[in-house]
């Protein structure tokens, strides 16, 4: 779970990183009032979860609270990377003489965390990095040992900065590693972390990513979920607890696990198919569970009119395959009556499972190529 950038920067505030002065506001009356009560140029920022947000022109500055109620009004309802600008945080402008950025993220690799700090934020650290590789300095924390303050400010001398900044900066890094574990954070990032003309160090944008399968231990934090933000499949999807990626193409696919999902995705895709959707029953494939994910295809299938197929692989290994099928057949009794579905199920009971999914109406198949390639047939016509 992403969150906005004023809920990242509340949190960051709680923990003694300083942010700036701003207020989140939903009309451009508010965003005159913010405006006028911090009594400076201010920034008004789009709050959408997208990257980019500067490039697309949804930060804007605003020398007067005339002017901050003007940018409010042009940018409140407009779309930001495919979201709907609704709310915006009007914040001090900084005047800044030197940029950096600190992050901690997961290195997946080898299964740690790692804390970042750059001498030159303000930009994409990818491409920092790629300019200039010294100025990004990276160090893998061992979670048992932890991470100490006296390393974070090392690491910010080894980036090339020095005195008070790289003891700013440093504490700053320590004190995200904290949020960071605290969290359950898969990334913890300031880009940039300023330096301002009158000496203070702030943090003027911030982002915060919660691993979703740790949102049970932070319910303060699950509640802020903005479900505006979803549509109907992707609420439906959590609601289920399936995992749901929502495409363009015309073959809705379904499998009991992430890496089979994916690899359908790209038999798929070989074939000369599109598709339509990623959905992984994550956790097993109970019948109820099945049937539920089953249901959400059907679903997307009447909405998109551009599904043409589903397919979906179960490769039961604990799941009875008698389980799974009452949860198929339970859901085909919905499915549209022109919607052709073609299945691949192995496991235990498979055999005796399969005669009951094709009187069902499902197209089974041994193998996926040969599903994929049936399914190539109906979508060329």
């Amino acid at each position: 779970m992403r969150l906005y950038e004023h809920e990242a920067k509340a949190i960051l505030s709680r923990y003694g990183i300083a942010v700036p002065r701003g207020t989140l506001v939903t009309s451009p009356e508010q965003a005159f009032d913010a405006a006028e009560e911090i009594g400076k140029p201010v920034m008004v920022k789009a709050q959408v979860l997208v990257g980019g947000r500067g490039k697309a022109g949804g930060i804007l500055s605003a020398e007067n609270p005339e002017k901050a109620s003007e940018v409010a009004a042009s940018l409140l309802g407009r779309k930001i990377g495919g979201e709907d600008v609704r709310k915006l945080l009007v914040e001090e402008r900084l005047e800044m003489t030197s940029q950096f950025y600190v992050g901690v993220t997961v290195d997946s690799a080898k299964g740690c965390p790692v804390a970042m700090i750059s001498s030159r934020g303000g930009i994409d650290i990818e491409e920092a990095a790629s300019s200039d590789p010294k100025s990004l300095v990276t160090a893998s924390v061992n979670v048992l040992e932890g991470f100490r303050e006296y390393q974070a400010r090392s690491l910010a001398r080894t980036a090339g900065i020095e005195g008070v900044a790289a003891a700013s900066s440093g504490l700053t890094l320590w004190r995200l590693f904290q949020i960071f574990r605290t969290y359950d954070a898969e990334l913890a990032e300031i880009n940039p972390f300023v330096e301002t003309t009158d000496g203070r160090f702030v943090a003027a944008d911030a982002r915060l990513n919660i691993d979703d399968h740790a949102l049970f231990r932070h319910p303060e934090i699950d509640s802020m979920r903005d479900t505006r933000a979803e549509g109907p499949l992707e609420r439906e999807a959590r609601m289920s607890g399936v995992n749901f990626v929502d495409l363009s193409g015309e073959v809705a696919i379904m499998g009991n696990g992430a890496g089979l999902v994916m690899t359908m995705l790209d038999m798929v895709k070989r074939s000369g198919e599109e598709p339509a959707c990623f959905l992984d029953t994550g956790g097993g494939a109970s019948k109820d569970r099945v049937h539920k994910a089953l249901n959400l295809l059907f679903m997307k299938a009447r909405d998109d009119p551009r599904v043409k197929a589903i397919l979906f692989t179960l490769s039961l290994m604990i799941t009875p395959a008698e389980e799974a099928t009452e949860g198929i057949i339970k859901a085909m009794k919905n499915a549209p009556s022109s919607l052709p579905v073609y299945g691949v199920i192995h496991g235990t009971g498979s055999s005796a499972a399969q005669l009951e999914l094709r009187e069902s109406g499902v197209k089974l198949f041994e193998r996926i190529e040969d599903a994929i390639q049936a399914i190539s047939q109906i979508t060329r016509r």
